[in-house]
């Protein structure tokens, strides 16, 4: 077995259903991991729920802005990509945004 197999292998066990999310990506369904994190950004002012989403790059080879991802009935919207490399993306995405009220 190969080098090359071996990263198939990996891939498939690393996204397999016991490991990840069920993930619905601008309409089609995926398997993905989602990691959720702070509900603010104090660069923009807004308030909002915000989290990273990893994908294989095979399910998702274009990622955009706002691009939509439902997770447990939620939708979130892509924000920017934070890294990738030649197997996946790892996506900051977003939901339940709303601006900060001005005192």
């Amino acid at each position: 077995m190969g080098f090359a197999d071996e990263i198939a292998r990996a891939m498939t066990t690393w996204f397999g259903a016991d490991m990840t999310d069920a993930v619905t990506y601008n309409g089609v369904a995926l398997r993905g991991h989602a990691d959720y994190g702070s509900d603010s950004d104090h660069r923009t002012g807004a308030v909002m729920a915000r989290a990273t989403l990893m994908v294989k790059r095979s399910d998702v080879p274009t990622p955009a802005y706002r691009d939509t991802a439902v997770i447990a009935g939620v939708t979130w919207r892509v924000l920017n990509i934070e890294s990738g490399d030649e197997h996946t993306w790892t996506l900051n995405i977003t939901t339940n945004e709303r601006p900060v009220p001005q005192r």
